[in-house]
């Protein structure tokens, strides 16, 4: 319906957002903008260039947490995308994070909420398919329809929700918003379901790793249909003091789900790893033989590269 522009990869900050409006094209008519910080006053320079008038806020999550301080802090930070907004503009924010769903109350611009457990745009009879597709019951102000989303994993049900807002806000026929979703996918790296010769189910989400998507990943692992479930995790980058609470909150969810973890580079999954490993080599060892009763998530930080893990399992 529109002809848009949006970031490459993680080029979310003071240079990679000047250089995607830059490179926009000059018939786009919607760029979408990921904005990025490491503390007080990021987002609002980023803001001062982009000039939005529509702000996204889907969670206010554990990330960077060396540099931005608590939850608290994260939250104040982000919520300057929404105070930057005209009067005219327009905060979807998500109704199931109270950190999130505050903001309405720092912006004089429209507010539309999504959510899981209610909204304007919410879900309904949540299905998570074999293979992680999910299905859901998408209602709102504009219409009902039914989604089978083109991404994996429950948690990407709130993005959708978020996406399908925005849309129908702009009067993108509900038919249209159903395709979009539907035909949704991700850059590399980010929940691929691959299949190895020898039957093994491969969860690649290397790209990166944080508290809240560890938990999203391990919960997606451990809902595929094999009688044994691992998880090869890399550390969690950049949390600070909140590092150690991190990595012990990760590997106590692996436990109670019944998920095998190799720690892959760092010690902070502590004694709930089965074996702790420092290179691909010695992970793959670590795994032994595996089958098609078998699945395997591999996700880190950047600086893990776990993504070469997931390659072996699935060239063996």
């Amino acid at each position: 319906r529109y002809v848009t522009t949006a970031n490459e990869k993680s080029f979310n900050n003071e240079l990679g957002v000047p250089l995607t409006l830059v490179n926009a094209s000059p018939d786009t008519e919607v760029t979408i903008v990921e904005m990025g910080a490491r503390g007080d006053g990021h987002i609002a320079d980023l803001c001062a260039i982009a000039q939005p008038t529509v702000a996204i806020v889907t969670s206010i999550e554990l990330a960077h947490s060396e540099f931005m301080g608590g939850l608290d802090d994260i939250a104040r930070a982000k919520g300057e995308l929404v105070e930057a907004l005209p009067t005219h503009g327009v905060a979807l924010l998500n109704a199931d994070n109270e950190r999130v769903a505050a903001m309405a109350q720092r912006t004089a611009a429209r507010t539309v909420t999504f959510g899981l457990s209610g909204g304007d745009v919410h879900a309904t009879n949540i299905v998570v398919e074999d293979d992680l597709r999910v299905r859901f019951e998408l209602h709102s102000e504009w219409g009902t329809a039914s989604i089978r989303l083109g991404v994996r994993g429950v948690h990407h049900v709130g993005n959708a929700l978020a996406a399908a807002a925005l849309a129908l806000l702009w009067d993108v026929p509900m038919d249209d918003v159903v395709d979009g979703l539907e035909q949704a996918a991700l850059s590399p790296w980010r929940m691929e379901l691959h299949v190895s010769r020898a039957g093994v189910r491969v969860l690649n989400d290397a790209y990166n790793a944080g508290p809240a998507s560890m938990e999203a990943a391990l919960r997606a692992v451990a809902q595929l249909p094999t009688a044994h479930h691992h998880a090869v995790l890399g550390p969690m980058a950049e949390l600070g003091d909140q590092s150690a609470a991190a990595h012990a909150h990760v590997a106590a969810v692996a436990s109670e789900l019944g998920v095998r973890l190799i720690a892959f580079g760092t010690d902070g999954y502590g004694s709930s790893a089965a074996q702790t490993v420092t290179t691909i080599d010695d992970a793959l060892a670590a795994l032994g033989d595996l089958g098609a009763q078998d699945s395997v998530l591999v996700k880190g930080s950047r600086i893990a590269g776990l993504e070469r893990l997931a390659a072996a399992l699935l060239t063996d």
